[in-house]
This record gives C-alpha cells, sequence and structure tokens, in this order.
C-alpha cells in the first residue's frame, strides 16, 4: 500500500514537471515570437516614415 502512494505521487509529480516544461516552452516561444513581431513591426514602420 505504502510503496503504491509513493508510486503514485512520483508519477503524479512526473507529469506535473512534464507539464509545466511544456508550458514553459510554449511561454518562450510566445515571447520570442511576439518579440520578432514587433521587432518587425518597428523596422516597418521606421521604414515608411523616412
Amino acid at each position: 500500500m505504502i510503496i503504491w502512494c509513493l508510486v503514485s505521487l512520483v508519477v503524479s509529480n512526473g507529469i506535473d514537471c512534464v507539464r509545466r516544461y511544456r508550458e514553459g516552452k510554449n511561454n518562450v516561444t510566445l515571447k520570442l515570437t511576439s518579440n520578432a513581431l514587433k521587432r518587425a513591426t518597428v523596422v516597418a514602420l521606421s521604414d515608411y516614415f523616412s
């Protein structure tokens, strides 16, 4: 019984870790993409107005 508790704890923690890691990775990708878009917009606008 105790072993089952430990196993389920480890498994659920592992799943939680993977989920958090994936979310973190997605956040980083989103940040990089939005930064790239902002930079492109700024460059396009400065080209347009110059």
